[in-house]
């Protein structure tokens, strides 16, 4: 084993989990050897968004965590460095709006699901799947 690994790092609230973020985090996974999933924290999301989240960051890490396709999740706390992820590291938010938590330049990934059958395309897909344990 020698190398460096590739890590993708996604930033956004997953406040409500809705197709499109999963196709999301279909999109950052290809490519790497990891994705891993900062989660914008509830004070964030409020001061961003201008709403208060549905979904509590506690809840929000638990649900995330069980995603098969995501390897690590943590919670993003807004100016601290991700440096120790390591020094190859490709940032991605799902909303503009995010970027501005993060202190290095990152990538808005746009959703392509847009149809009925991309849809049900996408829930066959066992990437998406939740891991039940």
């Amino acid at each position: 084993m020698g190398g460096i690994l590739l890590i993708h790092y996604v930033l956004s609230d997953f406040d409500v989990l809705e197709i499109t973020k999963l196709d999301q985090l279909t999109q950052a996974r290809e490519g790497c050897d990891r994705l891993v999933a900062g989660l914008v924290s509830d004070k964030d999301v409020r001061a961003i968004t201008g709403r208060e989240p549905f979904n509590g960051l506690g809840d929000r890490l638990d649900l995330v965590s069980h995603l098969r396709i995501v390897d690590q999740v943590f919670p993003h706390i807004a100016g601290q460095s991700t440096q120790f992820l390591g020094p190859n590291v490709r940032y991605f938010v799902t909303d503009e709006s995010f970027q501005e938590l993060l202190t290095t330049p990152s990538t808005v990934i746009r959703p392509t699901i847009v149809s009925q059958s991309n849809y049900l395309a996408a829930l066959r897909n066992s990437s998406l799947q939740l891991a039940v344990s």
